[in-house]
């Protein structure tokens, strides 16, 4: 025999025999290069956990061991191990799942996604927790299985394996299912949670009538732990609410969405109430919300009060906490001159508007690539409104600004901003179009065409229609330049398209 191994082999029945859990911990923690000492010293927890069950040592022992593996250097260990960790007795499985609910060993594996031993033991790993929830018996060493399933299936869908990772948590609710079936009190709160992260995946694959389904038993779920527990839940059945109003409203449910909108803002009302610090920046963005379903349901002075209401609450934040909460009050300001001007009160509008800008410049000037494209967006909107106004010099120069920076951010990222390029284009010429500066407009206008030429040559279904709009334009502009053939083989090609 090795005399090394004969070595290990001794020191661990001294060990076991003493009872001396730590020095044997700290022993192989030592030796974890030498994978049979890790071999033994699972040997020992298999023996101790046939004969006296799982105790709390035996969990101890394995998550101390585990927590040696977190350099990746030595994660060929665990892919080594895992392996045999199947060969003994259920016990053991079940003592591993134990530590696992620490989250040692999961939360290490998701940390290292990127490394390739990790990926090459993940499937180990994952086979381990499938053997463990079928070998389960007991409610908390199934909720143990539930609860690594779910785990994951971060780590799966952090590594680009998202079908895998939506496999694992429907694993998770099924369990949970039966769990809370059995011990409502219990498990109820890890069903609820474990639905929200079903729905989110759900929605990634578009099957958004699955997740509107498992959202809105998330919700029933919460209300009836609002039941149990007021203080502790009603933030998670605030959160699921507004989740699923916003799924209703993508699925075209709107007064089903504003009313689930507005239960949102009723919660997030009694908890700012009772914790301002904690829940105020909640209130304001299902005010923002609401706002927007009911803009969209027609319901525009309602719409016009809430978003008023979300603005007045971000200032408030913006007060206490500038760079906190700057970009939500920018969002909402742009929000709520859109609604303004709407309702035809333009002027007050235009106040808003011009208050979003300076707020974008604030923070594209600190953090130019996250915030360049909001003030790329608001300048667009805020020539518009110049231009309804009649303000056409500021308009064109706002206009103007919003083209150089759609070409700054095309450059960067053609596939993201070229749609923007091109409508702020087409703005641009009309604009200078209505101003008299007809031979600069056509100009604008050809660039707008052939930048949606070539977005309908990738994505026709998305971009035929603003390719046809942009032929449109164009073919006014040349008529009004007298240039009456082309104009009609521009508005011809339009026609076409529009055909299509």
């Amino acid at each position: 025999m090795d005399e090394t191994l004969r070595y290990h082999q001794e020191l661990v029945e001294r060990f076991t025999q003493r009872g001396d859990w730590s020095n044997l911990v700290r022993h192989f923690m030592r030796h974890q290069g030498y994978p049979p000492a890790m071999d033994a010293a699972i040997g020992v927890l298999a023996s101790r956990a046939g004969s006296t069950g799982l105790l709390e040592d035996h969990v101890t022992l394995v998550i101390d061991l585990l927590k040696g593996w977190q350099d990746p250097a030595k994660w060929r260990n665990v892919g080594v191990m895992l392996p045999k960790l199947r060969n003994y007795c259920d016990q053991v499985t079940l003592v591993l799942l134990c530590s696992f609910s620490h989250g040692t060993l999961v939360e290490a594996l998701i940390g290292q996604v990127g490394d390739e031993s990790v990926v090459a033991i993940l499937p180990q790993l994952l086979d381990s927790i499938g053997r463990g929830i079928a070998l389960a018996r007991k409610e908390d060493e199934l909720a143990i299985a539930a609860a690594l399933s779910d785990r994951a299936s971060g780590g799966l869908s952090a590594m680009g394996q998202r079908r895998e990772a939506l496999e694992r948590v429907e694993e998770a609710v099924t369990v949970y299912r039966d769990l809370a079936g059995k011990n409502r009190v219990a498990f109820l709160p890890n069903l609820a949670a474990t639905l929200i992260n079903l729905t989110v995946m759900l929605t990634r694959f578009g099957r958004r009538e699955d997740a509107l389904e498992r959202a809105g038993e998330a919700v029933t779920a919460f209300r009836e732990l609002v039941g149990m527990n007021r203080v502790l839940f009603s933030p998670n059945l605030a959160a699921s609410l507004n989740n699923l109003a916003g799924m209703l409203c993508d699925l075209g449910r709107i007064e089903e969405a504003v009313e689930r909108a507005e239960e949102a803002v009723t919660t997030y009302r009694g908890l700012a109430k009772k914790n301002r610090a904690t829940f105020l920046p909640n209130l304001a963005g299902s005010l923002n919300n609401l706002a927007g379903m009911l803009c969209t349901s027609g319901c525009r002075k309602d719409a016009l009060v809430r978003a008023e209401e979300a603005v007045a609450v971000y200032r408030k934040l913006v007060g206490k906490h500038r760079a906190g909460f700057l970009p939500s009050l920018a969002a909402a300001l742009i929000n709520l001159a859109a609604m303004l001007s709407a309702l035809g009160r333009l002027e007050k509008a235009l106040e808003r508007a011009e208050e979003a800008v300076s707020a974008f410049r604030e923070l594209a000037g600190k953090n130019r690539e996250a915030f360049l494209p909001d003030l790329a967006m608001s300048v667009n909107n805020l020539a518009s409104m110049l231009s309804s106004l009649g303000r056409r010099e500021e308009a064109l120069a706002r206009a103007e600004e919003a083209v150089r920076t759609y070409r700054e951010l095309a450059r960067r990222d053609q596939a993201a901003f070229l749609p923007n390029l091109a409508g702020s284009l087409n703005n641009l010429a009309g604009m200078l179009s209505a101003s008299g500066c007809r031979e600069k407009a056509l100009g604008r206008a050809e660039e707008a065409v052939a930048a949606y030429q070539e977005l309908a040559s990738k994505n026709p279904g998305a971009f035929l229609p603003d390719l046809a709009m942009s032929l449109i334009n164009l073919a006014a502009m040349l008529s009004a330049l007298g240039r009456l053939e082309e104009a009609l083989k521009r508005a011809e090609d339009a026609v076409n398209y529009r055909r299509q």
